[in-house]
């Protein structure tokens, strides 16, 4: 679906050529990085991207043309197999993005979680020190700022064309229930393609579809546990399990740190010679963590 962000990833490609989008899991990376590719081919660009993660074969694949039009798709840009936090993948990426920067028929649009783009500046100071470089006009644009219409119009789709039976359409229309999920703290693309999906909303009844939908997105824990158990370092774990311990809104900044810390020194695998405090911060702040300076005290929620 066309969302609001689709059009300023547009505009942004269009002036400065080149796009970073950051989002949490299921915010619509993916799928706003291939219709950005999808409408530039559509204007006679080549697309150009790799299946195994290899920036070196996207880079040999690169026309030598340079009036060639072509459109370079990373995603997952900063995971998976493109950045494993070695130096020669961090400088491959960035001298393909150098390499874009230098030809104007050239567009590059990447994505990443914003876990493990926090993670990329902390590890790879060169990695840093290019995102702090404004001269190389790279935009970074948040993908969990979805308007409430653009999320009503992403549900409604996913029960269009996924075909919902009537009766679980007439539930979720009842009195307008609708609102109350588009309006959900948790709500995500993602959570709505769970829930669209015939093998899960098959498990309940067409009149209980509505609570089934809430009951999701009040605990996403089976949408969400391949990204806590497999995205996440052990410290992040520890961090979230230890807070999410003590509170389900806030807590005051010390105190979760004395009881992190306590949990820490009885974890014989993580290396406590870091200051893995505040790496666990930058790398959770804006992703699965909020820090909240109130009364010159910080909280974390």
């Amino acid at each position: 679906m066309e969302t609001s962000c689709y059009y300023e990833c547009l505009d942004i490609l269009e002036r400065e050529r080149m796009l970073l989008l950051l989002g949490m899991p299921g915010t619509g990376k993916t799928v706003t990085t291939k219709m950005l590719a999808i409408y530039y081919a559509s204007k006679g660009y080549t697309i150009r991207y790799t299946t195994n993660g290899d920036i070196s074969d996207i880079k040999n694949a690169i026309s030598t043309q340079k009036d060639l039009p072509e459109i370079i798709l990373l995603d997952d840009c900063l995971g998976q197999h493109y950045f494993r936090m070695k130096e020669t993948q961090g400088n491959e990426l960035l001298s393909l993005v150098k390499y874009v920067a230098c030809h104007k028929n050239k567009k590059l649009i990447m994505n990443s979680r914003v876990t493990i783009f926090q993670q990329a500046k902390e590890s790879v100071i060169e990695f840093r020190h290019f995102i702090e470089d404004e001269q190389l006009k790279i935009t970074i644009l948040d993908m969990g700022k979805l308007s409430l219409l653009d999320k009503g119009r992403i549900f409604h789709n996913h029960i269009y064309f996924k075909g919902l039976p009537v009766a679980y359409y007439q539930d979720i229309l009842k009195e307008f229930r609708y609102r109350e999920i588009v309006k959900h703290n948790n709500y995500t693309p993602r959570i709505m393609e769970f829930v669209t999906r015939e093998y899960n909303f098959k498990k309940v009844p067409g009149d209980h579809y509505y609570e089934y939908v809430l009951q999701c997105l009040d605990n996403p824990t089976e949408i969400w546990q391949d990204e806590f158990s497999e995205k996440l370092q052990q410290e992040d774990r520890i961090f979230l399990t230890t807070l999410y311990s003590l509170t389900d809104t806030s807590i005051d900044e010390n105190r979760l740190k004395r009881v992190f810390n306590y949990r820490l020194r009885n974890s014989a695998i993580v290396d406590t010679s870091r200051n893995i405090w505040e790496d666990v911060l930058k790398r959770l702040e804006g992703a699965f963590i909020q820090i909240i300076e109130k009364y010159k005290k910080k909280k974390s929620g």
